[in-house]
């Protein structure tokens, strides 16, 4: 659950007032953990958006060639020859309107 800059601020400020932070977590309706990492992070943290840290980046022509070539390979093989993650692998080939076949 996401926190207003405000709410931790408030937080931050009782605690830093001599609250407790067991006090702090009763009051705010907020975990003791939650505060723990809100003092870690000092006071120049700005929170960061949720999703993917970075780019899925992948050589998409080299993706492409490599089914053409060698339709075969598992998606860690491909993974391996391209120098990308298994998942960015996967979310490509899905994109490219591959279908992943199951052999029973």
């Amino acid at each position: 659950m996401a926190y207003s800059k405000d709410l931790k601020e408030r937080v931050l400020r009782y605690v830093k007032e001599g609250g407790s932070k067991q006090e702090a977590a009763k009051i705010f309706d907020v975990g003791r953990s939650t505060i723990f990492k809100w003092i870690s992070q000092g006071e120049d943290h700005v929170g960061g958006k949720p999703g993917p840290k970075g780019p899925r980046k992948i050589d998409i022509e080299g993706l492409k060639e490599l089914v053409r070539r060698e339709p075969d390979l598992m998606g860690k093989e491909m993974a391996e020859k391209l120098g990308a993650k298994q998942s960015t692998v996967y979310s490509w080939l899905h994109k490219l309107g591959y279908k992943l076949k199951k052999k029973r």
